[in-house]
């Protein structure tokens, strides 16, 4: 694996020390098409699930259905990223999503809901985010969109993954074999540098497999 990330970071060093290529017809023109018209139909087609889970959401706990995250998109520009609430609003961990400096929130969190781990551990809470889709601050495809600590932290080579929109799933959400920071950037960074209309319906077709068959993705 070592020999696999220092290859990857070798290459990623090139491209950052070349001119910034011009984005490709499909990056361009067919993927942004894509984005806005697959997601619209996925929310018309989940309508009735979104409903459920905004009743059940509310009926589980006191405060609002969905909450709002800084996160930080495309060529380091900072987006709202919507999700369902998965955290009791009395807790330590809500006041700290409020916050400037927002933890990431995930299935061991102390002060979830119980709703909310459900959410968590089916990836359901990310529903919203089509609409961020809508809005074309995501993609569906694309790296997972980080934390404003996050990206402080970021050694030159990673900062190529913000060239793309980021998006619902990407490749390392898929490796069920790796799951370290290190192999999610190397990961992040394959995808960006080929970047294809193949790569994405594979990326959605195994997200969706994945997703009936009970093999969440991270």
């Amino acid at each position: 694996m070592g020999a696999m990330v220092d290859s990857e970071r070798v290459q990623v060093g090139r491209e950052l020390h070349r001119p910034r290529p011009r984005p490709s017809a499909y990056q361009r023109v067919v993927k942004p098409a894509l984005d806005v018209a697959l997601s619209a139909v996925i929310l018309v087609l989940l309508s009735p699930l979104l409903l459920v889970i905004a009743v059940a959401i509310k009926l589980d706990s006191p405060g609002p259905v969905l909450f709002v995250q800084t996160r930080i998109g495309q060529h380091g520009r900072r987006i709202r990223v919507i999700r369902f609430r998965s955290v009791d609003v009395c807790s330590e961990l809500w006041q700290q999503t409020l916050a400037h400096a927002p933890l990431e929130i995930h299935r061991e969190s102390p002060g979830l809901t119980r709703m909310g781990r459900g959410l968590l551990r089916t990836k359901l809470d990310r529903l919203p985010q089509l609409f961020n889709v809508l809005r074309r601050d995501m993609s569906l495809v694309g790296p997972r969109p980080p934390l404003p600590y996050e990206v402080e932290d970021y050694r030159p080579w990673d900062w190529i993954r913000l060239r793309v929109k980021p998006g619902l799933t990407c490749l390392w959400q898929l490796d069920r074999e790796e799951g370290t920071t290190e192999a999610a950037m190397s990961s992040d960074h394959r995808y960006v540098l080929e970047i294809s209309l193949r790569l994405d319906l594979m990326i959605l077709l195994c997200t969706a497999v994945a997703l009936i068959a009970g093999r969440v993705p991270r």
